[in-house]
């Protein structure tokens, strides 16, 4: 499966989820927090679609996405990312999201719809 297709399917749960997926300029970042009780997810419109990929796995995996559908490889790579999570932070998995203050900034001044995060070039 190509990074494009990956990136379908993490959005499309994203999306099943519950979870607003916004770009715009975030130095580079991205990240997940709750935004007025839902999920927003930021993606820096810079970023290639690779790590856009990795963002969104580093992120859902937080979520429970048990009961979705998902081919092989994306839950595998979901079940990985929660594991390492798991491991690393013996706290919940949901506290160590918005721990980061500029990217809660950035939350809390989000506006707008939810944007397509594919790129323009397909990505």
């Amino acid at each position: 499966m190509d990074k494009s297709e990956m990136l379908d399917h993490l959005l499309t749960l994203a999306e099943r989820l519950g979870v607003a997926v916004r770009t715009g300029r975030y130095e580079g970042k991205g990240g997940m927090g709750l935004v007025r009780g839902e999920w927003v997810l930021l993606i820096d419109r810079s970023m290639p679609g690779e790590s856009r990929v990795d963002l969104l796995i580093d992120e859902l995996c937080r979520l429970d996405y048990g009961d979705q559908y998902l081919p092989p490889i994306i839950r595998d790579l979901l079940d990985k990312a929660a594991e390492s999570i798991a491991e690393a932070e013996p706290q919940t998995r949901e506290s160590g999201i918005e721990s980061d203050r500029s990217l809660a900034d950035d939350l809390a001044t989000a506006e707008g719809e939810a944007y397509d995060v594919r790129g323009a070039d397909g990505d």
